[in-house]
């Protein structure tokens, strides 16, 4: 999983082997034909008979970070006292204790997106990092499990636009809401995909 999250395999390239991951980690090949079937049915892979495994083009079913979705090279975060909850509170959000803070995001040493963010200081205090994914860092901190989208088109006059598609992203745990961010990308790399499936 660590290979896709990090694009260290790129997308529609090949995974490892099954024999060279039997060697690496000195398990059976079952065990690797069970993962390789598990990253498959969530859409993180897909297979080509006699040909491997390769990295699915926008794998479905698992949470992804903004930055990963927008294509950012690079995160820029800043602590702050918060200004404006209004957002929050019309979603009727209460946190019982957070951290705030801002953060932007580049690509090609430009400013791609902006975004607002709260998080439950008991995450924020297990050595989290603002200037690395919020979501990457929850999901390995048992802090999200699924995450809800809104986009809203609003005023924001922002990277030569008085309005703009607003993204806000909600997580949660297994008890609670967990983080709440909201975000605005530069409309030359704002791509969101979208898939669903039927229950027949």
């Amino acid at each position: 999983m660590d290979l896709i999250r990090t694009k260290k395999v790129p997308t529609n390239k090949i995974m490892p082997s099954e024999h060279a991951l039997m060697l690496r980690f000195d398990c059976s090949r079952s065990i690797v034909v069970s993962a390789y079937h598990r990253l498959e049915a969530l859409g993180a892979v897909y297979s080509i008979t006699k040909r491997g495994h390769f990295v699915a083009e926008n794998f479905h079913n698992l949470i992804k970070p903004i930055s990963y979705i927008i294509g950012a090279q690079k995160h820029n975060g800043v602590l702050k006292e918060t200004e404006n909850r209004q957002w929050l509170y019309d979603r009727n959000i209460v946190f019982e204790e957070d951290v705030y803070y801002e953060k932007t995001y580049d690509k090609d040493e430009k400013e791609i997106g902006f975004a607002q963010c709260f998080i439950l200081k008991k995450y924020f205090d297990l050595g989290f990092d603002i200037n690395k994914s919020l979501i990457d860092q929850l999901i390995s901190k048992n802090g999200v499990n699924n995450t809800v989208y809104e986009l809203k088109y609003e005023t924001v006059n922002m990277y030569g636009c008085e309005k703009l598609v607003v993204i806000y992203l909600f997580g949660y745990d297994l008890e609670s809401i967990s983080f709440a961010a909201r975000y605005v990308i530069h409309p030359d790399h704002f791509n969101i995909k979208h898939q669903e499936f039927s229950l027949v």
